[in-house]
């Protein structure tokens, strides 16, 4: 990704991470798709480090929710 697509991608999500909504810092994460390598979006470490330690399993994910709802 260069420095210009960067800033464009940061400038079209409000400067704000699209999971928690919280300010980006800087340098934001770039989350990518690991099957295709597709740059998804600009994500705060911590909502970065979640979908990696999920490996972006949907399943798991709602699981996740699940077990919190029902607590």
């Amino acid at each position: 990704m260069t420095p210009e697509q960067y800033d464009a991608l940061l400038l079209s999500q409000g400067g704000v991470c699209p999971i928690c909504g919280k300010p980006l810092p800087f340098p934001a994460d770039v989350d990518h798709d690991h099957m295709t390598g597709r740059a998804r979006g600009l994500l705060c470490h911590r909502c970065n480090l979640t979908l990696g330690l999920v490996h972006d399993d949907l399943k798991l994910l709602q699981a996740l929710a699940d077990y919190l709802v029902s607590g």
